[in-house]
């Protein structure tokens, strides 16, 4: 077989002697043939360098391969352009522009690297034909193709200068703005080239980090003209047209949100009508646009109003394009409701998406990802001014009360600090179930919860006593759900919780639970506020949650209850870590709720205890284990031991239920991550027990041939764990394999040490967060601190993929 570099160089070399307009023809899309094929472009990747393995010298002929391609298919258009051109060569050329930048090409060992004169002839030549009216009646749609294809080229668009980008803008104002394309009869298929390669180009240069600002004004009204004129019905104006160039007018207004302030103040009404009106259809791929539209006009609001001095996170004031009160609810009730969200996962159940055995963890797919992104932003944005209004209207002296709410320091550089936790500031009960969190989340669960088959005792009763609001909320049959419902409501308070993981969704008062954060660098940086729920707020949300997994836990409880129940719960952990870390009330409500959800898991009548058996990748046994990990190693069920530094005693009170769990008892190794963890952190926050009618021998057996010391209970269960311990280490590494697992050996490293010192003497803190899928620790005050900084509006949610045993999913 001949080589691939053979065969593009005889094809070159047809090119370099023709002058024959069909054979340069010919030869151009016999280039392009040959890199459709994947096969061929393996083969030239592999075959790069004659043979040679260095991978400075196939990225060098692979750079020199591509020089000679451009340079004689430019050669042979330009002879094209003194004969009769036609469309199709610039549309291989084009597509011969996108075959440069294929993934196949661009490994991370073979990336090549056109030189530098090689990319400026191609934006000259370009720029040349859109000088020549000639081609551009023959083939303007084509050439604008070429621009595309450049535009979606990272290596391109980084060599350009300022002034090339302004001629790009030129060139699409002719096409885009609607005056001018009407005057000279633009096609409508030209102007969607066009703004589909506006759209890339902005993409690509947001990537890069090049800045679009000066273009800001004119991109959006652009988008803002054409989305008029779809709402007044104008037949020259397509659908496809008018989305295009509002999702181009997203991806700028998420790298410049400053910047399009002010252009929204003119024409960001008319876009949110016409992405409120592409929400209504049932295409998902244009819903998705209206919702990432609608987000990124919330982040613009939200910067609009720190600039104006709000509170960070407020909606601001941009004129007409305002989110007042009203527009907000009805947005929500549109995006949020429980139909709504019901067919979301009906489709994308349908759409066969979310594949995985029965029982497994299922991630969600980008799209309904960025659905509950949306709600998410929504119900915050409405609760907190549903709060902030209900507040006013019951204070005697607004101001009054409001300068109450804060203290001064005395320094010189006046700083607003934390405030005194405020008594008896809250809604009333009433009040509180007309706002958007529990109109659209908690009362509709919290109805569902109460029809779960489960078996009531005089435990549940005590603790549903701590949150009066609850007998508030009635059910009865006609509230019953089915169990798509509960999913669907399960999944968007586990994105509540993930987006937001301080938990000020949560909160039920607009004035209270502020913090400031210091800055890393006292010199450099700023304090940055950050609003948390109270503990008492986020006790009862995790009392519902886990009266939801009491309920499905039950005999022949759905096992996709189960597991987004306990996604729900592991998400609350670290909104409980972050809240107990900068709260200064009491922890005992909270400390109260997660007890609650502890022995919702482990009672003996529930599914719980014996699905630990099959610790598998994304089963419903691994999430008990990473559930039960975090709520020790945090601390969630003794919040006030923690902060004081002692010992836990619910846990370890407790303990012996979690070393008597399958997962211990049926298993000589401990060959699971997640369970090395949670041994690690149970013996840190409880200790190994005294008391000598636990069987740690069925815990952790060994050999016949293995004699203990007959010392104390204490001394001879440390042993025995050390020796499950070490056996595990022991049998992970296998001289035929080489090294062994990074994260499994590092979790029992630090495992042994804490039994033998009773902390980790090689860290400053034994308590180490060990991730599934990263060997990196991370130490929990960092951990925390991490939390706090994490930018308020962060889009992407790359939400539902971001736990140690989730994974996304495009």
């Amino acid at each position: 077989m001949r080589c691939a570099k053979d065969e593009i160089d005889i094809v070159l070399k047809t090119l370099m002697k023709s002058s024959n307009a069909r054979d340069l023809r010919t030869g151009i899309q016999k280039i392009v043939q040959l890199f459709r094929n994947s096969s061929f472009r393996q083969r030239l990747t592999d075959e790069s360098g004659g043979g040679v393995s260095s991978i400075a010298v196939k990225r060098q002929a692979l750079s020199v391969l591509w020089k000679n391609i451009f340079d004689f298919s430019m050669l042979a258009l330009k002879t094209l352009r003194t004969k009769k051109s036609t469309a199709e060569e610039y549309k291989t050329f084009s597509e011969l522009i996108q075959n440069y930048g294929h993934e196949d090409l661009s490994t991370r060992n073979t990336r090549q690297r056109l030189p530098l004169t090689t990319i400026n002839k191609v934006r000259e030549f370009v720029f040349e034909l859109f000088d020549d009216e000639v081609i551009l009646n023959v083939a303007e749609k084509e050439l604008f193709m070429i621009i595309s294809s450049i535009c979606s080229n990272r290596e391109f668009i980084g060599a350009f200068r300022p002034t090339d980008v302004d001629v790009l803008i030129d060139l699409f104002e002719s096409r885009l703005n609607v005056e001018k394309s009407r005057d000279d009869n633009i096609s409508n298929s030209v102007i969607l080239v066009a703004a589909k390669a506006l759209d890339q180009l902005i993409r690509t240069t947001k990537v890069i980090g090049i800045s679009m600002h000066d273009h800001v004004s004119e991109c959006l009204a652009w988008a803002t003209q054409r989305c008029r004129s779809y709402l007044a019905d104008d037949e020259e104006t397509t659908q496809a047209v008018t989305t295009t160039l509002l999702t181009a007018a997203t991806n700028l207004m998420q790298s410049e949100p400053d910047q399009a302030i002010g252009p929204l103040q003119i024409g960001g009404s008319v876009m949110l009508a016409f992405a409120r009106r592409l929400y209504t259809l049932k295409d998902p791929t244009v819903k998705n646009v209206a919702i990432e539209y609608i987000l990124a006009h919330l982040f613009v609001c939200q910067v609009a109003g720190k600039f104006q001095g709000l509170d960070p996170g407020d909606l601001g004031h941009i004129g007409r394009a305002s989110l007042d009160a009203k527009l907000l609810d009805t947005l929500t009730e549109t995006v949020v409701s429980v139909a709504e969200i019901k067919s979301l996962t009906e489709s994308e159940e349908a759409s066969g998406v979310r594949r995985a055995p029965k029982g497994y963890w299922k991630p969600l797919s980008l799209k309904r990802r960025k659905h509950l992104e949306l709600c998410v932003r929504l119900i915050s944005a409405s609760q907190r001014q549903f709060l902030k209004e209900k507040e006013l209207e019951t204070m005697e002296d607004p101001v009054e009360r409001i300068l109450d709410s804060v203290e001064f320091d005395d320094s010189p550089d006046t700083q607003w600090i934390d405030s005194p936790r405020q008594q008896n500031t809250k809604l009333p009960s009433s009040i509180l179930l007309q706002s958007p969190l529990f109109t659209y989340a908690l009362c509709p669960l919290w109805k569902a919860a109460t029809h779960l088959h489960y078996s009531p005792n005089e435990e549940v009763d005590t603790y549903q006593t701590m949150f009066p609001i609850l007998s508030t909320i009635n059910g009865d049959d006609k509230h019953r759900q089915d169990t798509l419902t509960l999913v669907s409501l399960l999944q968007l308070v586990c994105a509540c919780s993930e987006i937001l993981p301080f938990g000020e969704i949560w909160s039920s008062c607009s004035l209270e639970d502020w913090f400031e954060i210091p800055p890393a660098d006292a010199l450099r940086g700023e304090y940055f506020s950050v609003k948390t729920a109270s503990t008492e707020d986020l006790a009862l949300v995790v009392f519902v949650i886990g009266k939801v997994l009491d309920g499905a836990g039950a005999p022949g409880g759905d096992p996709d209850l189960q597991i987004w129940s306990l996604r729900c719960l592991l998400q609350l952990t670290e909104s409980t870590a972050c809240s107990s870390f900068v709260s200064n009330a009491s922890l005992d409500s909270l400390s109260n709720s997660w007890q609650f959800a502890w022995h919702a898991l482990l009672k003996p009548t529930s599914q719980y205890p014996l699905l630990t058996k099959s610790l598998t990748t994304y089963s419903r046994g691994t999430f008990i284990i990473t559930l039960l990990r975090n709520i020790v190693h945090f601390g969630c069920t003794d919040l006030t031991n923690v902060k004081r530094n002692t010992h836990c005693e619910f846990l370890v009170s407790e303990s012996c239920t979690v070393w008597n769990l399958p997962a211990f008892s049926e298993s000589l190794t401990l060959d699971s991550p997640c369970l090395v963890s949670l041994a690690n952190s149970l013996l840190v926050r409880a200790s190994i027990n005294n008391d000598s009618s636990v069987s740690y021998a069925s815990v952790f057996p060994t050999n016949d041939n293995v004699h203990f010391p007959s010392e104390s209970i204490q001394k001879m269960n440390r042993f025995k764990i050390l020796c499950t311990s070490l056996r595990t280490i022991s049998n992970e590494i296998k001289p035929s394999e080489g090294t062994s697992k990074d994260a499994l050996i590092s979790s029992l490293i630090d495992y042994s040490l804490v039994i033998i010192f009773g902390k980790n003497p090689l860290k400053e803190s034994s308590l180490a967060i060990h991730d599934v899928t990263n060997p990196s620790m991370l130490d929990i005050e960092e951990f925390r601190i991490s939390c706090l900084k994490r930018p308020y509006n962060n889009s992407v949610l790359n939400s539902m993929g971001k736990c140690s045993i989730l994974t996304t999913s495009n």
